[in-house]
């Protein structure tokens, strides 16, 4: 039986069969259906140090996502992306995409970006 949505977003669903006779299966376990124009957000570290990949937290619109590795979920359109600049003895260089920390990103399909940080010995 189908189901319809009456706005965009992200819903918990689950699914038994039944067949035509009124058997059915038992309820699956919950899976997040996304309805509406959404991209995978992902982010990472790396570092000028080969295995080094310092946790940094992660803000998209102004909204805290998450430490390193971590990802999230928005609509298609431009959103500001925002990881921390100055952790420990890690100073941050770059985004992966080449747009300034903080800056406005049309975000149009799944992006992963990294931040790149150097070691600054402290």
């Amino acid at each position: 039986m189908p189901h319809t949505w009456g706005a965009q977003g992200v819903y918990d669903v689950k699914v038994y069969a039944e067949c035509e006779g009124g058997s059915s299966g038992s309820w699956s376990s919950t899976s997040p259906a996304v309805i509406g124009d959404f991209c995978w957000l992902e982010f990472d570290t790396a570092t000028n140090q080969p295995l080094v990949n310092p946790p940094v937290d992660v803000w998209v619109d102004g909204v805290w996502v998450g430490t390193t590795w971590t990802y999230c979920l928005v609509s298609a359109g431009w959103h500001t992306v925002e990881f921390d600049e100055d952790i420990s003895i890690w100073t941050f260089v770059e985004v992966s995409d080449g747009y300034a920390n903080g800056a406005s990103r049309l975000i149009s399909s799944d992006t992963q970006l990294t931040a790149l940080y150097f070691c600054n010995g402290k």
